[in-house]
């Protein structure tokens, strides 16, 4: 039900920009950029998912006071966590976006 879900909201996009984002997403090196950003920035990785957690973390050491958060296996870490995990995703992105709030 869920990659139904994903698929059919990607089937939503004007199939030539469907094809330009997925290009640009698998084929193009955006190292030089990720360097260059100076913005609050949480990086969300999942143990199990199929981009290696590893540069998540080489990510998170490129953007100066980023935040990363690796999803474990047994926490449903794969690529979809907002879907696997929707609990911790959701706590840890609103813990993210307000700090002061405590959130359980």
């Amino acid at each position: 039900m869920q990659f139904e879900w994903i698929v059919e909201c990607n089937l939503r996009l004007p199939r030539a920009i469907a094809a330009t984002l997925l290009y640009n997403h698998t084929h193009m090196d955006w190292r030089d950029q990720i360097v260059r950003i100076r913005k609050q920035t949480l990086i969300i990785a999942g143990r199990k998912s199929i981009i290696p957690w590893t540069s998540q973390v080489w990510i998170n050491q490129s953007i100066p006071g980023s935040e990363l958060e690796i999803f474990e296996a047994a926490e449903g870490g794969g690529h979809f966590m907002f879907i696997e995990n929707p609990e911790k995703f959701s706590r840890r992105v609103l813990q993210f976006l307000s700090p002061s709030l405590e959130v359980s």
